[in-house]
């Protein structure tokens, strides 16, 4: 019995000193963001994040096409979130939520990804984990090479008139080890 006692608690200080990490960067990063208007160089060399909102994230490039905060609802379409990522720790497991908010503040939906970054021969390499909250049995695994330490992950809308989605104003939430990180809103009207 003790064992088991002495492997919970070699787990939950694992637990509390990963989410100490995450949430010290968080808040490392919120007050460099808060300075970058004066100092452009705020957050050179530290961990970054940036959330982009556009139409749709080219296949190849990674970049993102029809950027904006107002998208129209169409026979076909959708509103792309593109989280770019870097400067981050080597080896450490950073785990990600990111969320789609509608009118009311009521989620629609969540994309939740594990992402280690490692030194490889030509750069790094970014073991990338996306999983489902609703499907335990869900996992898709995929490695992007970089030539540093850092990483792209992207979440889709469907905002097709055939969804039903309502006119108003929608966010993209990102939530790092579980903290809110970024928010991005947007305006979904109607044709």
């Amino acid at each position: 019995m003790s064992r088991a006692f002495l492997t919970l608690g070699i787990l939950l200080t694992a637990l509390v000193a990963t989410s100490g990490c995450g949430q010290k960067r968080v808040a490392e990063f919120k007050a460099a963001q808060a300075l970058l208007a004066e100092d452009p160089t705020a957050l050179d060399g530290e961990f970054q994040a940036q959330l982009t909102l556009c139409r749709r994230v080219g296949k190849k490039s990674w970049r993102p096409i029809g950027v904006g905060t107002e998208f129209e609802m169409k026979r076909k379409s959708r509103v792309e979130a593109l989280l770019e990522v870097a400067n981050v720790e080597p080896g450490e497991v950073n785990m990600f939520h990111l969320v789609w908010i509608k009118p009311g503040e009521k989620e629609v939906f969540r994309r939740y990804a594990e992402v280690r970054v490692e030194e490889s021969e030509t750069g790094y390499d970014a073991h990338i984990q996306y999983k489902k909250a609703e499907n335990l049995l869900y996992l898709r695994e995929f490695t992007q090479r970089n030539e540093d330490n850092s990483f792209r992950l992207k979440i889709g809308l469907n905002t097709s008139l055939e969804k039903e989605r309502v006119p108003g104003t929608y966010s993209c939430r990102v939530y790092f080890n579980r903290e809110l990180l970024l928010e991005e809103t947007f305006v979904l009207t109607s044709a």
